[in-house]
């Protein structure tokens, strides 16, 4: 692959831009990536999942928090090149497409993750088969949107086309929702001298899995996707109480 569209730099080297960066380097992209931790940047050149230098890449992943990717992205369009295309992972949207107009910006999150941290959860298949979200404004370029569609689908990923809004309404219930519900229920646990663990089964431990997930990544998103999540936190909260009425 020759392509400058196959010549992808990664900015945020952690579970998931590292995964990516693995898969998108097993289907013949030319990868490079960059991380404030050097620890990252040096594990993945050391299994080969990047190269030392992309400098002519012409698509950027931005796969930091949702805050970060804010600055990051706009530095990066601060770039004159016409066929420059940036994308990012976060998983809450409207804050970005509010902050971010321009054509070059395709808006996207792919619908992967684990609970285990990086580099040693780095997963070349974690996209296979998953929903990669794009969520472009009225302004981007379809060519760009087209790029993005390319490196979604290289790993393996299912392309799905929405509005901001109505994926921050939904992955407020599908994903943000479950976390705040598996955190809240191992905060239930006995913190006194009780051995509970006897009494632990698959339930609870599916239950609570994704609670071992990135603490304050997670808080950052709840926080900017609050307006979504909290109607369904009150609607379960009402359920519980029906089911529990005698």
């Amino acid at each position: 692959m020759t392509s400058p569209n196959n010549r992808v730099h990664i900015v945020g080297l952690g579970l998931l831009g590292g995964s990516l960066a693995a898969a998108l380097t097993r289907a013949g992209f030319i990868v490079s990536g960059s991380d404030l931790d050097k620890t990252l940047v040096d594990a993945a050149l050391a299994a080969g999942i990047v190269a030392h230098h992309a400098d002519d890449a012409d698509v950027v992943v931005v796969a930091t928090s949702p805050l970060s990717a804010i600055d990051i992205i706009r530095d990066i369009l601060k770039d004159e090149n016409e066929n420059l295309v940036v994308t990012d992972i976060a998983s809450v949207k409207v804050p970005l497409c509010d902050a971010i107009d321009d054509a070059r910006y395709v808006p996207g999150h792919p619908m992967a993750g684990s609970a285990r941290r990086a580099p040693e959860g780095w997963d070349t298949t974690m996209f296979s088969d998953a929903s990669w979200i794009l969520t472009p404004h009225e302004h981007t370029a379809p060519s760009a949107i087209a790029v993005v569609d390319q490196l979604a689908s290289a790993v393996g990923a299912r392309v799905h086309h929405c509005d901001a809004a109505t994926h921050d309404r939904l992955v407020a219930l599908t994903s943000h929702l479950p976390y705040l519900v598996a955190v809240g229920l191992r905060s239930l646990l006995p913190t006194d001298s009780t051995d509970v663990e006897p009494f632990i089964g698959p339930a609870f431990r599916g239950a609570t899995r994704v609670a071992d997930a990135h603490r304050e990544l997670f808080m950052e998103i709840v926080a900017l996707n609050r307006d979504a999540i909290a109607p369904y936190v009150t609607q379960l909260a009402q359920q519980l109480a029906r089911d529990l009425e005698p």
